[in-house]
């Protein structure tokens, strides 16, 4: 998608060059992002390591623990809504052209 995203030929150069280097990594775009999908990366982590499973087995049962697994799916929920709602303008591509 780079191709179509470029509107001059060296705009398209230094996206492909940026795609394969790692010099200027670290930008105010790259800043932007790590703010903006912060909760998600952070998510993404715990939920990719076994705490959740062991927290789980260990608490199952227990009143608290069915009171916070509904706390965290509707908080989930609304955090999906809210990055969906973020989200909802985006032109079709080819409106451009």
């Amino acid at each position: 998608f780079v191709i179509f995203y470029s509107t001059d030929l060296n705009i398209l150069i230094n996206n492909i060059k940026g795609l394969f280097s790692i010099n200027n990594f670290i930008n105010n775009g790259t800043i932007y992002y790590i703010k903006s999908y912060a909760v998600l990366l952070i998510l993404g982590v715990i939920g990719s390591t076994p705490i959740i499973k062991k927290l789980y087995e260990k608490y199952k049962g227990k009143k608290i623990f069915d009171i916070a697994y509904l706390v965290i799916i509707v908080s989930l929920f609304i955090i999906c809504i809210a990055y969906l709602v973020d989200a909802s303008y985006n032109p079709f591509l080819y409106f451009r052209f």
